[in-house]
């Protein structure tokens, strides 16, 4: 039963059953939902189909705006809600090393037997890594604000281990990034430890960097793009994909390396459910978004936003997961705060 995704099309109703009168969207953020809308029903007319998920991001995005306007739920309902999903990730990864296994984990990560890595409630682990970066970045926020306590410093503390056993590559990768922009002595005392730790246990460290097992099961992956998307030798495909995330059975069963129907790879998931149009869309938007930073002179945001969208997304994608969208949520937050800080008002 997808909760999360169910609570995320709730939200915007409720929001509006109980504050009517306040405008949700400006006229560009309307015209952006109502796109994206165009696009999917595009799509699934195109194909004769209905699948609800290439819909899930519409109602992602709307989330992510209406979220971003109420202050108090994202500096303190979201903030104490994504660290107690932190924590709980933490104590099921311990149960399971204590020999629960067959809780939420992830085993054998990165080809290494017995090495669990915890994604709590989400379906992977780069999903409760995208959490754990959200929530470093709403403690950044509220930081800006003078909010933070010790208790808070304490929180950081525990979040950074939570990062730590994701053992996720591209959740380490974005965690250095904002450690480089946001603590430099934190990043720099890093990088000295792993140095030495390099030293010590260069075999090991460097067969889990460059652990291949991952890696390839991406690529075989797109064997089933490739056949269902790239052969398909039609314009109706390519423009406007086959309105669905997923690729058939029948295609899978052609597929040499897996038998999974999903496609973990962002612009492949794109293409395959919005075709070029929607990819073209995709693109525009997110490059707004930067825009937006980059109008203001807030750069590490800007770059924040480009890696998560684009280099993040390469590597899985994270588009029907709503991670993604509270993700946005806070970094749309963080620009109404650079933008009028004198306006950014909590209580």
């Amino acid at each position: 039963m997808p909760i999360d995704k169910i609570l995320v099309l709730l939200s915007p109703f409720l929001v509006a059953c109980f504050n009517p009168d306040k405008k949700f969207f400006t006229s560009k953020e309307f015209l952006v939902i109502i796109l994206f809308t165009i696009i999917a029903v595009t799509s699934s007319v195109a194909n004769l189909c209905f699948y609800y998920i290439i819909f899930f991001p519409i109602i992602g995005l709307s989330f992510s705006i209406i979220l971003s306007q109420y202050k108090n739920m994202v500096l303190f309902s979201l903030y104490y809600a994504l660290f107690l999903h932190i924590v709980i990730g933490i104590v099921i990864l311990v149960l399971a090393f204590m020999g629960f296994t067959k809780l939420n984990v992830s085993e054998g990560a990165k080809g290494i037997a017995s090495l669990y890595s915890t994604h709590g409630f989400t379906s992977t682990v780069q999903t409760y890594g995208t959490l754990c970066i959200t929530w470093l970045l709403l403690y950044l926020l509220r930081k800006k604000l003078g909010l933070n306590t010790i208790i808070d410093r304490l929180f950081f503390f525990i979040t950074t281990l939570a990062i730590l056993l994701t053992f996720n590559r591209s959740t380490y990768l974005f965690w250095v990034i904002l450690l480089f922009f946001e603590f430099p002595r934190m990043f720099w005392s890093i990088a000295i430890l792993m140095g030495a730790i390099l030293v010590k246990f260069w075999t090991n460290i460097t067969s889990f960097i460059l652990s291949s097992s991952t890696i390839e099961a991406r690529f075989q992956l797109l064997q089933g793009f490739n056949i269902s998307y790239m052969q398909s030798g039609s314009l109706k495909v390519y423009l406007f994909g086959r309105g669905t995330n997923q690729i058939s059975q029948e295609v899978a069963n052609k597929v040499k390396w897996s038998t999974r129907l999903d496609l973990e790879n962002g612009y492949t998931m794109l293409l395959h459910s919005y075709g070029l149009i929607g990819l073209c869309a995709y693109l525009f938007v997110c490059f707004y978004f930067i825009f937006l930073f980059l109008k203001i002179n807030r750069f590490k945001e800007a770059f924040f936003l480009f890696f998560y969208f684009f280099v993040t997304q390469y590597i899985t994608q994270e588009f029907v997961a709503t991670t993604f969208y509270m993700f946005l949520a806070v970094m749309l937050a963080t620009y109404d705060y650079y933008k009028q800080p004198n306006k950014f008002t909590i209580g």
